[in-house]
């Protein structure tokens, strides 16, 4: 199954090549560099085989393990991969897309000028997605999450189940938003004052704390004395 992906990964590639959009992957990263974002990601993952190390597709277990992390972590988006790291933003995609079409149990998988397409239409429309965050598509869809597959891999049940993926993305990075603006909010709210102490004498909590209290001096005082009853 690798040497079919690399196969058809090195088919593709020669294929977006062709479309005269993209830079060669003999060149180096590209002008971006100048980005400080850009430079920060080529020194955290070095080069284009840093980088597809690193979020290769046995990586998408964690992500999905993980989603908080997935959206709101700190991995880069695919435009910016771009920017950096010229067609192994899309390089990337085809390995991802092989990968999935190796996994579903039809006969027919994507083509070679499906794969280059749908990592093509991929990059245009969501190339502001963190590259996790896909990664967790992938893992999601191959959970069923997203319907199926029958007969051949479909790049159109592809491209419609990661719009439904877009609408979840939307909803759970507001929600982890939410989340973490209260959790900020909650550890900087001040100790309460002596004065709001007195304000708060009458709440019942206060006032059930403040009888065990008492009630524990009271215990403490007759220990004391039967101690030095002789």
């Amino acid at each position: 199954m690798a040497q079919r992906i690399g196969l058809q990964m090195e088919q593709a590639l020669t294929g977006l090549q062709g479309t005269g959009n993209l830079p060669s992957l003999s060149e180096p990263p590209s002008a971006g560099m100048t980005n400080p974002r850009v430079s920060a990601l080529v020194a955290r993952y070095g080069d284009r085989e840093g980088f597809l190390k690193t979020f290769n597709p046995d990586k998408q277990d964690e992500c999905l393990r993980n989603p908080e992390l997935s959206y709101m972590g700190g991995a880069p988006t695919l435009g910016l991969v771009r920017k950096a790291f010229g067609s192994t933003a899309e390089a990337w995609l085809v390995i991802q897309l092989a990968e999935l079409s190796e996994y579903a149990g039809v006969k027919e998988k994507l083509t070679t000028r499906q794969l280059t397409d749908t990592a093509l239409l991929i990059q245009q429309m969501y190339g502001h997605f963190k590259v996790t965050e896909l990664m967790l598509f992938f893992r999601q869809f191959k959970s069923g999450r997203y319907g199926r597959f029958y007969g051949s891999v479909d790049p159109m049940l592809i491209m419609t189940a990661l719009k439904t993926f877009a609408e979840e993305r939307a909803e759970k990075i507001s929600l982890y938003a939410r989340e973490r603006e209260k959790a900020a909010e909650a550890s900087a709210s001040p100790p309460i004052k002596p004065s709001e102490w007195k304000a708060r004498r009458g709440h019942p909590v206060d006032m059930a704390i403040s009888k065990i209290i008492t009630s524990s001096h009271s215990d403490n005082e007759t220990d004391r004395s039967k101690i030095q009853t002789p």
